[in-house]
This record gives structure tokens, sequence and C-alpha cells, in this order.
């Protein structure tokens, strides 16, 4: 039996250019679950998983981690890190590990 959710999105939706990009998403996970999102092309992959860590604000929805609303932990956000699918995110004088670890530090 999972315990409490580590992180929830509920109904999160984020809206640009009069269409919306994302709509009515909502999921639980739950410590040491994996969780795998796999969409087509400029479908919104990265947008969800910047929603969802807290880097973009949701345009409808909200985001709860460990119990608590995202918005709510501006002062002490998440330890979080994200490495994006091309290489522009990488920095190219670290190795893989260095530039995983770069944001609990």
């Amino acid at each position: 039996m999972p315990g409490a959710p580590l992180l929830e999105l509920h109904r999160v939706g984020f809206r640009a250019d009069g269409r919306d990009i994302l709509a009515d998403v909502s999921l639980t996970v739950h410590e040491g679950e994996l969780l795998g999102v796999v969409l087509q092309h400029g479908a919104g992959k990265s947008l969800l998983l910047s929603i969802a860590g807290g880097l973009v604000r949701p345009t409808h929805g909200e985001v709860v981690y460990r119990g608590r609303r995202i918005t709510e932990l501006a002062s002490s956000p998440p330890k979080l890190g994200f490495v994006f699918e091309d290489d522009g995110g990488l920095l190219a004088n670290l190795s893989v590990y260095e530039n995983v670890a770069l944001p609990l530090r």
C-alpha cells in the first residue's frame, strides 16, 4: 500500500495564444514510483514536467508536492532536477553525473 502522494497534479492545464497546450491533466505519483510520459513531438511533455516541477505556473489546476500546493513553496522550493531531451540544457564542461547533480548543490 503506497503512502502519501509525493506529487499530485489536479486538472492542470496551460493555455497560450488562444489554444490549449495541456488540458485537464491529473496524476498522482507516490515515493518510489517511476513515471514515464510518452507523447508525440510537440504535445507538451517538457511543459508538463516544467509545470510539475514548479518552473511554469499552469493557467488552471494545481500542483501539490508532499501535501502542499507548489505555489506555497516559494521560500523553500522542492529540490528537483531536470535533464531535457536536447543537449542545450547540459553544460559541456561537466560530466553527466555533474549535470544531473547540479541542482542538488
